[in-house]
């Protein structure tokens, strides 16, 4: 009995081991690689007739478009669009186009999520 004891300790010491050794080398930075190439799939465009916080989906800012269009934001792009606003985002490309009353905004999401990342 004493040895499967041992046997289960030294076993459970290196499944930790293990495991919190693969939680140190997991490359975080993939998955904002594959948030950037879900965002090159994208495309919309329309007025934004809505803003808010979705308390459904973890309290992101969500844009509804004159489209109908749902569309989840990071944090700095969401303060930069207002109702009213509007935009265009073409598939294979990371550029949001802000069309406001007196000027037209470029926001590149690509440099949002580059920003992200090297902060990881």
């Amino acid at each position: 009995m004493r040895n499967d004891c041992k046997i289960c300790k030294v076993f459970g010491i290196v499944v930790i081991f293990f495991g919190f050794f693969y939680l140190l080398t997991i490359d975080y930075k993939k998955g904002f690689d594959l948030v950037l190439k879900t965002i090159k799939l994208d495309s919309y465009e329309g007025i934004v007739i809505d803003k808010y916080y979705d308390k459904k989906n973890h309290n992101n800012p969500t844009l509804i478009l004159s489209t109908n269009r749902s569309i989840t934001l990071y944090g700095e792009q969401y303060s930069q669009i207002n109702l009213n606003d509007s935009l265009s985002k073409k598939k294979n490309s990371t550029k949001l186009y802000v069309f406001k009353k007196d000027r037209i905004i470029v926001i590149d999401l690509k440099e949002y999520i580059e920003t992200l990342k090297m902060k990881r």
